[in-house]
């Protein structure tokens, strides 16, 4: 796996929680009807060079986000459920949502450092496969 592969998978896992709120916020009805009455200013005189429609371009923009993040949030639930029941299951919320340290993490789940980063690499190829399913990668 490439190291900045690596690096996005990771900070997809370190904001797991972060990106389903900001979906929420994204996608809410609330949201688009928001944008949708912004509209456009016709008291402003058109400039020729960008006749623009800026509340389309900031909800499909939003849409966008959207799904992308929606994609990275695939990418963990289906790495999490793969791992249900396993020891590695432990090692993906100690990690990536509690944050804590390897060190402790090691300790508190009575694994060996070394045997901490094997895990934490062969759970990273396992969603970098998924994320490759998905096509976001």
């Amino acid at each position: 796996m490439e190291k900045k592969t690596k690096k996005i998978i990771e900070r997809a896992f370190y904001n797991y929680k972060e990106n389903i709120n900001k979906i929420q916020t994204l996608t809410s009805p609330e949201e688009i009807a928001c944008l949708m009455l912004r509209g456009t200013n016709y008291e402003k005189v058109l400039v020729s060079s960008s006749p623009k429609n800026t509340t389309e371009d900031i909800l499909i923009r939003n849409i966008d986000e959207a799904n992308r993040l929606t994609g990275w949030v695939k990418v963990v639930d289906y790495t999490i459920i793969k791992y249900t029941g396993e020891y590695k299951d432990k090692l993906i919320k100690a990690l990536f949502f509690d944050k804590l340290p390897i060190n402790y993490v090691s300790r508190k789940l009575h694994i060996d450092r070394p045997t901490v980063f094997r895990w934490k690499d062969e759970i990273l190829l396992s969603a970098e496969t998924y994320a490759k399913s998905l096509r976001i990668v």
